[in-house]
């Protein structure tokens, strides 16, 4: 979970390199130009499966277009979000999210595990609500929340919601907008301790300068809880380890591109099978739960390595790990493995659709600077899935509160002990 902290923080900082620092230079006449050029990327660029979407996109812009004098930049922007939604795709997108937007945020990180949603993370003002469960936010539940942000957000499935909806609930813009708070200088938490006792939190959100130069705290440093195997080589997309004591190789795979400074991942593929051949591992671990993609041609090395040792492409041998961050090449990894070799998918299903996009390109609006990122090509991975919008796993298991509070990985523990 150290791991997921520090990506949710990054995750608020994207898409700086631009030189827009804010909204306030918009007007109605500039946000026209921006929806007219949205629009002609959707309708030239953009590809997808169903056609009527782009007709019924184009209707919508009008619509907006038309309201344009009545709403303020920040809606404007939540409203663009909207739009895309309706194109049913998870790899096109504008996050109201991005830097450009500069919405403020509030200095929490917050994970939502199979139990519930719980704070995990605070600037040092807010440790001593690190470790509460979040009964609501404002007016809302959980649940509640969650089925508002599945209005304005881009996803392919519900586990889109699940990794990223903790970011857009920390906004004050998108909170009002959605209509779950009045006041954006103060937000009303209502939480629960371990003990059951309700706390009612106001907290005060902070620029975007404020929250990054804030000093932050995690329940795993405070209670001095030891990183699970995966949290450990932070800074390697891709790295193994042969577990002696079980007798399986593990390997993370964090994304599927090759490392500047690293082996190609070709070579470390390579490296890894000696070192399997030399030990005689009888199992394979192919941890993909933190990988948000590349290029999927880049893992067939890998699939054919493990074709190439019939002794361990044998039922119960390979294990794929998944969860909601893993998306885009790593998701069509994952298939390829599940469909191509005898791997057992386990974990938590990944966030994208096996049977839409291939890939993402990226523009900006030409006033707002907001970033854009769209499908231009799509493709069915695995069509026998049908309208089935995520990738199955073989054995679900999903992390729990008390799993984190005693630094345990339900999952690989499951794998070395089967």
């Amino acid at each position: 979970m150290k791991q997921i902290f520090f990506l949710l923080l990054l995750s608020f900082f994207s898409c700086t390199s631009q030189e827009f620092k804010n909204l306030d230079h918009m007007n109605p006449v500039k946000w026209e130009a921006d929806v007219n050029q949205l629009n002609d990327i959707i309708q030239n660029e953009f590809k997808t499966f169903q056609p009527e979407l782009k007709d019924k996109f184009d209707s919508n812009t009008k619509q907006l277009i038309s309201e344009l004098n009545q709403l303020s930049n920040e809606e404007i922007t939540i409203r663009l979000g909207q739009l895309i939604v309706g194109l049913e795709n998870g790899h096109t997108e504008i996050s109201a999210m991005q830097r450009v937007a500069n919405f403020k945020r509030m200095p929490l990180a917050m994970y939502i595990f199979n139990d519930s949603m719980y704070i995990y993370g605070a600037q040092k003002k807010y440790q001593h609500i690190i470790g509460t469960r979040v009964v609501k936010i404002g007016r809302k539940t959980l649940d509640e929340i969650l089925s508002a942000l599945k209005t304005i957000m881009t996803h392919d499935n519900h586990y889109e919601i699940l990794y990223a909806g903790t970011t857009f609930m920390l906004s004050p813009e998108v909170l009002k907008f959605l209509d779950i708070i009045d006041d954006m200088a103060q937000v009303q938490f209502e939480l629960e301790d371990s003990s059951g006792r309700i706390i009612h939190e106001t907290i005060i959100p902070l620029s975007i300068a404020e929250y990054k130069a804030g000093d932050w705290v995690s329940y795993t440093q405070m209670n001095a809880i030891q990183p699970t195997l995966s949290q450990k080589n932070q800074g390697k997309d891709y790295w193994y380890k042969y577990i002696a004591e079980h007798n399986a190789m593990y390997m993370y795979f964090g994304q599927v591109n090759n490392q500047k400074g690293e082996p190609s991942l070709k070579k470390f593929f390579k490296n890894m099978f000696k070192e399997i051949d030399n030990t005689k591992a009888q199992k394979l671990i192919v941890d993909l739960r933190y990988n948000t993609g590349g290029d999927n041609s880049k893992s067939k090395p890998l699939i054919e390595a493990i074709k190439k040792h019939p002794y361990l492409n044998k039922e119960g041998r390979v294990y794929v790990i998944t969860g909601r961050m893993t998306f885009s090449a790593a998701m069509a990894t994952a298939v390829f493995l599940k469909r191509q070799t005898n791997a057992i998918l386990i974990g938590e299903p990944s966030r994208g659709n096996p049977n839409k996009s291939n890939n993402v390109e990226h523009k900006r609006l030409k006033n707002s600077g907001l970033l854009v990122e769209y499908t231009t090509r799509i493709i069915k991975h695995w069509p026998e899935l049908g309208d089935l919008d995520h990738v199955p796993v073989d054995i679900e298991i999903l992390k729990r509160f008390e799993h984190y509070q005693k630094g345990v990985d339900p999952v690989l523990e499951y794998i070395v002990k089967n």
